[in-house]
């Protein structure tokens, strides 16, 4: 089963209605997802920070990441690099890897 772009965004829709205190209601992005080879990434925050803009009403977690296959929805954890994460996961499940970018010099 491959999972396309729509479905991909329900997915991840459903997976925040999973997990959202309702005092603290949660929403996808508007941007486009990142997409992988065997996954698309979506951004998401509080509703209320995208009302806002302020970073005390935001989330603080990584983005939802819905694999093509159907075979897993799930939350990336906030540290970077996105692509550390998911090359464990891909690892995990017998996926390709995807490129990691090289760490810029922090001075």
């Amino acid at each position: 089963m491959t999972v396309d772009l729509a479905e991909a965004r329900d997915r991840a829709a459903d997976k925040l209605r999973e997990l959202q205190d309702p005092a603290t209601p949660l929403r996808l992005s508007d941007d486009p997802p990142d997409e992988y080879a065997w996954c698309w990434v979506f951004g998401f925050n509080t509703e209320r920070w995208f009302r806002t803009g302020e970073l005390t009403d935001g989330a603080v977690s990584g983005p939802v990441v819905v694999d093509k296959d159907g075979g897993a929805v799930w939350i990336a954890p906030s540290a970077p690099p996105l692509e550390r994460w998911l090359n464990v996961h891909a690892a995990e499940r017998g996926l390709g890897p995807v490129p990691v970018p090289e760490a810029g010099d922090p001075w």
